[in-house]
């Protein structure tokens, strides 16, 4: 065995080990930052997608998927908009077709990234069937995705190296600091990191 092959497998295990740990943890521990920089406000009990609660048959047929995790009611971070990144303007709405995000500016000369954590496929859908039983059914099977995938995802890539904008989950103030945003984002969870298309900066 060649020592590149042992280094691979070493940091193989070092993912195995993360990916562990990170399942066992409860998520009102996982998902509860350190405020050492007093840039949250509060904190609001929440829930990733009540919407998601199924049982019986209907979980039979439907699948049980991630559904315990997206119905699990945990703490999450309210961003205070004011101090986060020294002041966050919003600047304009992201383009997904699932995921609503919003594009703000930090004092700090940064542009952020906010992405609902629930998602909407049936947008995608011909619009006869927007509204109908079948985008129901479609929308359902967003609970066959960990709601916290981005978060898992990245200190796995730290772990081998990876370059990556690093998520933390917030949830978005109900105020007047959004503006003409407050009524589409306020209040809404989410995840926040530093938008990719600021080039590594």
């Amino acid at each position: 065995m060649n020592c590149n092959s042992a280094v691979n497998k070493i940091e193989i295990k070092k993912v195995l080990v993360i990916i562990l740990l990170l399942i066992s943890i409860k998520v009102d521990y996982a998902y509860s930052q350190e405020d050492s920089l007093k840039i949250f406000s509060g904190k609001k009990k929440v829930t990733a997608g009540s919407e998601y609660d199924r049982t019986g048959l209907t979980e039979f047929f439907l699948g049980k998927h991630w559904r315990d995790l997206w119905t699990a009611p945990f703490y999450a971070d309210v961003i205070d908009m004011e101090k986060f990144a020294g002041g966050l303007t919003p600047l304009k709405k992201g383009g997904g077709l699932q995921t609503k995000s919003l594009r703000l500016k930090g004092k700090d000369g940064i542009e952020y990234k906010f992405r609902s954590m629930n998602k909407d496929p049936s947008k995608i859908l011909p619009k006869d069937l927007q509204n109908s039983v079948f985008a129901d059914l479609v929308k359902d099977q967003i609970s066959t995705s960990h709601p916290f995938s981005a978060v898992i995802v990245a200190p796995l890539l730290n772990a081998v190296g990876i370059l990556n904008a690093e998520p933390i989950v917030v949830v978005l103030p109900n105020d007047r600091s959004l503006g003409d945003y407050r009524n589409e984002f306020g209040g809404l969870l989410g995840t926040i990191e530093v938008n990719p298309d600021e080039g590594g900066r």
